[in-house]
Parts: structure tokens; C-alpha cells; sequence
């Protein structure tokens, strides 16, 4: 059977994908082996006492994080297309794609997004662009609250220098982009489909709307800082607020890393590691160890409730969309 130079170029591209996964998985293993390893005798040492109370804060936190990052896209798609969609509509179709972040790629739920709200009428190349603004503007405001609450933790071992100069570019980079932002998407979206030989729309975004998704995307990460310091107390660690600056800070740059690792399904592993290594590592003890797995386990349980509950939504709304839809007779 005659099979294209393109298809074929397709396969292997997506063959790679699921190896560099693999190996990336397979590493990530192998690191937090030798990390409990070394941090056996204090993980051993450690009292585990389980505060219920604690626990739920961390899911709750978790969930309006996750709940805030959905509103921040419905706001956009209701400010810069026609179509407009109820919270519930976007949480349903969030929700569900979100779900797909698990799939080595990143691009998944964003093909189930488009899918979704080409039924609505909005036009896949508007859901591309909104998610690209509210990514960039997500990473940026956990950059820049993760950097500030390590420059503010008193015990942070990581150097200060480095740190202030990263934090200075972020401001200048994030006032630049809020100021020429027509300018500067306009270019960034023509190099994108110059590199990449897409044919990606620009949409003129109001600075009203850019300035709500930055209040909304720096709440987030506030409330994502606080989750994991309830992670903390939830499983018998009792943290000062020097120690629980560091942990939040740590983790809202772990998170970013986790998420540019494209080949490790909805960053396993990677935001762990990086987490494990801003904490200091086997010198901070097994807190550097089991927080972030306790972290991940919070939230991806998060992730399974709200996705299964969007899952029903996005049914019940095709059902009634479809009842309504004189032509599905």
C-alpha cells in the first residue's frame, strides 16, 4: 500500500512525541527514586498527621484557581467574539479539554476547545488566539508572584541577585506588552505563521480586557501559593511563614516549568523535580519530596472531579442545544 513522504513524516514526528515522553517519564522516575533514596531516614523521621480541614482549603484553593483560569477565558471569548457564552458553557468546555493536558502534546485540549466552540460559532483561529494571551499572561503573573515571594522569604537559599534581575525583566517585559500590546501580538502572531506556516488571525484585544485578565491571572496564582502552603499543614508539616513563602514561591515557578515541558503529559514529573530542587533538595529534608507529590495528588483530583462534572455538563448542554435546534428533528 502506497503510503505519502507527509504521513509518514507524520508518523514519525508523533512516534518521537511518545519516546521523548517516555524517556522523560522514565527519568523523572529514576530521580525521585534516588530523591526518596536520600530523604528515606527524614521521610521515616516525619509524623504524618492528616488535617482534614487543611486538605479541603487545598482542594478549594485549587478549585477556585482552576475555576478563575476558566472565567478569565470566558471573559475573553465573550469580550472579542459575537458568540457569547454562558460560565456554565465555559466551565463545561474548559473543563472537559483541560482533562486532555494529560496527553503528551499540550495540543488536545485545545483541538476539544476548538471542536466545542466551532458549534457555538466561534472561529478556531479566535480560540487559539485567546489561548495564547491568557498563557502567556497565566506565566507571567506566576513568574512574577513566585519570584516575589522567594525575594521576600527571609530563608531562601536560592541567590538574590539573579532572582531581583529576572523579576526587574519580567516587569519591564510585562508593562511592554500592556502598552504596545496591538503592536507586539502583531508581530509575535506573524513570526509564529512564518515559522510554523500557519495562518493564524490577529484579533485587537481592548486594554480594559487585558488589564481584567492580569488582576484575575495574579488572584490566581495568589490562591495557587496558598494551596500548596495548605498541602503543607495538611499533611503534618508546620511551616513558618519565612519556610512557606519559599514553598509557594517554589512552586509557582515549578508549575511554569511543568507546563513549557511540552513532552511530559500536563507537566508529571517536571514540576515536581524543579519544585525539588528550589526547596534546596535532600537539604531541606523529605518536605522537598512529599509536598509536591501530596500537591499533585490534590490537584489532579481536582482535575478528574471538575472534568468528569464538565463531561455531564457538556452533555446536557449538547441535549439541550440539540432539542432546541429545529434542524435535529
Amino acid at each position: 500500500m502506497y503510503s505519502s513522504p507527509r504521513l509518514k513524516d507524520s508518523a514519525r514526528r508523533r512516534w518521537l512525541k511518545h519516546a521523548a515522553s517516555l524517556v522523560v517519564v522514565l527519568a523523572v522516575v529514576a530521580f525521585f527514586a534516588h530523591a526518596f533514596q536520600r530523604n528515606w531516614a527524614s521521610i521515616q523521621a516525619h509524623s504524618f498527621e492528616f488535617h482534614p480541614l487543611y486538605l479541603a482549603l487545598s482542594f478549594a484553593a485549587f478549585l477556585a484557581t482552576t475555576l478563575l483560569g476558566i472565567y478569565a477565558l470566558h471573559d475573553s471569548f465573550n469580550t472579542l467574539s459575537t458568540s457569547k457564552l454562558s460560565f456554565v458553557e465555559s466551565v463545561a468546555t474548559m473543563s472537559s479539554s483541560s482533562l486532555m493536558k494529560y496527553v503528551p502534546g499540550k495540543v488536545w485540549s485545545y483541538a476539544l476547545q476548538m471542536y466545542v466552540l466551532a458549534q457555538r460559532g466561534i472561529r478556531k483561529s479566535l480560540v487559539l488566539y485567546v489561548n495564547l494571551i491568557n498563557i502567556a499572561i497565566s506565566l507571567l503573573a506566576s513568574m512574577l508572584i513566585g519570584c516575589a515571594l522567594l525575594l521576600a522569604a527571609p530563608m531562601s537559599h536560592l541567590p538574590r541577585a539573579p532572582l531581583l534581575l529576572f523579576f526587574g525583566a519580567l516587569v519591564v517585559a510585562d508593562l511592554v506588552c500592556v502598552r504596545f500590546n496591538a503592536g507586539l501580538f502583531g508581530w509575535l502572531i506573524g513570526l509564529a505563521n512564518r515559522v510554523f506556516k500557519k495562518n493564524i488571525e490577529r484579533f485587537p484585544v481592548p486594554l480594559a480586557l487585558l488589564l481584567r485578565l492580569h488582576a484575575v491571572h495574579a488572584a490566581a496564582a495568589v490562591i495557587f501559593g496558598l494551596a500548596v502552603y495548605w498541602v503543607c499543614r495538611g499533611i503534618g508539616y508546620q511551616v513558618g511563614a519565612g519556610q512557606a513563602l519559599t514553598v509557594a514561591g517554589a512552586f509557582l515557578l515549578s508549575d511554569v516549568a511543568g507546563f513549557l515541558a511540552f513532552v511530559s503529559p500536563g507537566g508529571l514529573g517536571v514540576r515536581e523535580s524543579v519544585m525539588y530542587a528550589l526547596l534546596g533538595g535532600a537539604a531541606s529534608g523529605s518536605l522537598a519530596v512529599l509536598v509536591p507529590v501530596a500537591a499533585r495528588a490534590v490537584s489532579m483530583l481536582v482535575d478528574v472531579l471538575l472534568g468528569g462534572t464538565a463531561l455531564k455538563l457538556l452533555k446536557d448542554l449538547s441535549v439541550t442545544q440539540g432539542s432546541r435546534d429545529p434542524t435535529a428533528r
